[in-house]
């Protein structure tokens, strides 16, 4: 099941579709969050934070801010941990195919990823919980977004393992070329 799971995902890992994904990041990135994402300082943007923390800074954004950051948590912050999610996870099946063909069980680190978009996915639920529910202080929900937030920061490095796979890819490309050219 997880094998005819994976062929039919590999077959996303298209040059296309990466880079229309690259595309919707870069746009992300460079237009619609600065246009969009508040100016105040957010939750899910420090790497980790207490209760208090969290409830004075909740605070200081007024109802009309604490309104939009649900909102912006609700469509665009469920957007962008998937695109980016799947970019990086199909950047990196589609370099680990060619670094390491044959070897299927590498391949199933380009799923990690998705372990950063659900811990962001649970950090913005925490989130938003807590901006609905203000004035009223749920420590312990503040305690589990903390959790979320680190993990997320701590799980985000595993987007970059299409690096480990382009490196492989250029090693492989050069001992073909030395093997061709003897």
């Amino acid at each position: 099941m997880f094998k005819g799971f994976m062929e039919k995902y590999g077959k996303l890992a298209d040059g296309k579709i990466i880079l229309i994904l690259l595309f919707l990041f870069l746009l992300t990135n460079i237009v619609v969050v600065p246009w969009i994402y508040p100016a105040f300082q957010t939750l899910d943007t420090l790497p980790s934070y207490t209760p208090q923390k969290a409830y004075e800074l909740i605070s200081s954004y007024g109802a009309n801010g604490r309104q939009s950051y649900a909102g912006i948590e609700v469509t665009l912050d469920l957007a962008y941990p998937l695109i980016t999610a799947l970019m990086f996870s199909l950047m990196t099946l589609y370099t680990f195919k060619r670094a390491f063909p044959g070897t299927n069980w590498v391949q199933v680190l380009s799923l990690a990823p998705f372990a950063v978009m659900l811990a962001d996915y649970l950090e913005n639920a925490c989130i938003v919980t807590m901006l609905l529910s203000y004035p009223r202080e749920l420590d312990r929900v503040a305690k589990i977004a903390n959790v979320f937030t680190v993990a997320k920061f701590a799980l985000a490095p595993l987007q970059l393992l299409f690096i480990i796979g382009l490196v492989g890819w250029l090693i492989r490309a050069i001992r073909s070329r030395r093997q061709t050219g003897q």
